[in-house]
């Protein structure tokens, strides 16, 4: 290729850096270092492309900066030489997409970002920031913290924000969320309040609301977050919301006022049938209108299968349903599993749903191979096939195009 384009090309004296590669090329093919980069987190690689000419440079540093990492694997000295960095080469700061901050014992504390470094970072004037990641696994959110990223949270160009943590200080939870930008569609939230302290909000947000495209929700237990969410106060409106991801939604209280306009929306719904939830309040699948996939993933336990079942029962035959997804935590082959893959391919086929285009069952291929037999109604249908981990964050990006 390269010799190619030097005969197409031909150095000129006035040439200073000889071959001149299409742009588009030389991005196409650093792309591929740049994917190598984020599995490894390697950066020698791009490092010395940036090196070889300005063409090449300018590509580089644009997947260099695109997501960044601080506090994984990086010690101190690296958060240091970031500011220092984009201090003396601010066109780098419009690199940056995504920004992924870690703290506490999740690391080594000599990788951990302490509350200095953590403001600085968040001080920084980000042009094109759309992700921010903020993962703290220590019981010390306190409210310098929050105010610092409630810095970051405001930027107009934000879209996605996902917020794990322990939130001892309700006072410090609440402030995150004021004054955040009106422009984030995607939430996650992976918050505990071990302390049960009230989250409810104490005042009204002070810019305009938030409504939310995609919102997922990783807590297993009434916390506070619940109520939160649900409270009049809480910035985000559901009211647009096309895909929702809990962890139990009896938790997030599907038929409370603020959610009522989400059951019209929603198109995507994934939840867990666990030990936490509550029997008392079956999921009336029904009541989504607009719902086309839906993935349900449950404990194997007589129990909690008879409150899958249910949960099944409540689709009806005009529903709007294309694509189901079963994930089954453990998965056995023993003649009572036999019996329950039975009873879920006996129950999905007998609803007759008009628009189902396919059951997936979330396993590998070697655990489907052996189970797809056990679902010989399904499979004559050819709706049965294998679905893995991924499915559902494919078919929220699907939506959030």
């Amino acid at each position: 290729m390269l010799s190619w384009l030097r005969w197409r090309n031909p150095r000129r004296n006035d040439d200073a850096e000889g071959c001149i590669l299409p742009q588009e090329l030389v991005d196409e093919c650093l792309s591929y270092l740049h994917y190598e980069y984020q599995s490894t987190h390697q950066p020698n690689d791009l490092m010395a492309c940036a090196l070889v000419c300005k063409s090449w440079s300018l590509a580089a540093q644009r997947h260099l900066f695109k997501i960044v990492r601080l506090g994984t694997t990086r010690r101190r000295s690296h958060i240091r030489l970031l500011d220092r960095t984009l201090r003396a080469s601010p066109h780098l700061i419009q690199h940056i997409h995504s920004l992924v901050l870690y703290r506490g014992p999740l690391v080594k504390k000599k990788n951990s970002i302490n509350i200095a470094a953590f403001e600085k970072i968040c001080n920084i004037s980000y042009t094109h920031l759309e992700s921010v990641f903020f993962l703290d696994g220590e019981i010390t959110f306190t409210l310098r913290y929050a105010r610092a990223l409630q810095r970051l949270l405001s930027l107009p160009t934000l879209c996605q924000v996902n917020l794990s943590g322990t939130f001892p200080d309700p006072a410090a939870f609440c402030a995150v969320w004021d004054r955040c930008s009106p422009t984030i569609k995607h939430l996650e939230l992976h918050c505990r309040n071990h302390i049960q302290h009230d989250l409810h909000p104490t005042a009204s947000h002070s810019s305009a609301s938030v409504a939310l495209r995609s919102l997922k929700l990783n807590i297993y237990s009434f916390n506070g977050v619940d109520e939160w969410l649900n409270h009049d106060l809480c910035p985000f409106d559901f009211s647009q919301l096309a895909v929702l991801s809990v962890t139990n939604p009896t938790l997030l209280g599907i038929g409370r006022s603020r959610m009522i306009p989400a059951l019209q929306t929603i198109r995507a719904l994934e939840f867990n049938i666990g030990m936490f939830f509550d029997e008392n309040q079956l999921i009336d699948l029904s009541l989504f209108s607009n719902l086309q996939f839906l993935r349900i993933s449950f404990y194997c336990h007589p129990h909690l299968t008879a409150i899958a079942l249910d949960t099944l029962s409540t689709l009806v035959i005009s529903s709007a349903i294309r694509h189901i997804v079963m994930s089954f935590w453990p998965t056995n082959i023993d003649a009572h599993w036999q019996a329950v893959y039975d009873q879920f391919d006996s129950k999905i086929d007998g609803l007759q749903l008009q628009h189902l285009l396919s059951v997936g069952l979330e396993m590998d291929v070697q655990d489907y191979t052996c189970m797809a037999e056990f679902f010989p109604r399904l499979h004559s249908r050819n709706l049965l096939c294998r679905s893995d981990s991924g499915w559902f964050e494919r078919r929220r990006e699907a939506y959030l195009q």
